[in-house]
């Protein structure tokens, strides 16, 4: 069975504007874009293209950090580098009591995205990042959970 959460848009283009807003679980805040769109018929279609709060340094230091949070249940307030997608895929996945076996990331070329891979407890399942650049820093965009 394979769960996939794809990675964010850019959106269509549009009127833009920065929104933000902070979750009263304690959340880290989450910032973005933005856009709204009219289609043939006049109507006007918002959306927002989520942004980190705390983009990190590199492919591996963003895969480290959500790996952290995933452990210690602190998806919602310090996975501040990853999607809320992928927070939310992995909040519905207990952290495997064997814990994970971190095999490295891919070396992107330019803006291309890295791709982590990380085996879950001691059975076949994995764990696939997309580590996308993201301004000043690296964010985890999307996560798939493979397993036999």
């Amino acid at each position: 069975m394979t769960s996939r959460l794809p990675g964010q848009s850019a959106g269509s283009p549009g009127s833009t504007g920065t929104s933000g807003s902070t979750g009263t679980s304690g959340a880290p805040a989450t910032t973005g874009t933005t856009t709204t769109t009219l289609d043939s018929s006049r109507q006007a279609h918002p959306t927002t293209t989520w942004a980190p709060t705390s983009p990190a340094n590199s492919p591996t230091d963003a895969t480290y950090a959500l790996l952290g949070a995933w452990q210690e249940k602190y998806l919602a307030s310090q996975a501040g580098a990853a999607s809320p997608q992928v927070r939310s895929l992995l909040g519905r996945v207990p952290y495997p009591p064997g814990g994970v076996d971190f095999r490295g990331c891919s070396t992107p070329v330019g803006a291309a995205p890295s791709f982590c891979d990380i085996r879950l407890g001691t059975g076949q399942s994995a764990l696939e990042l997309t580590v996308s650049s993201a301004g000043a820093g690296w964010a985890v965009t999307s996560a798939t959970i493979s397993r036999p």
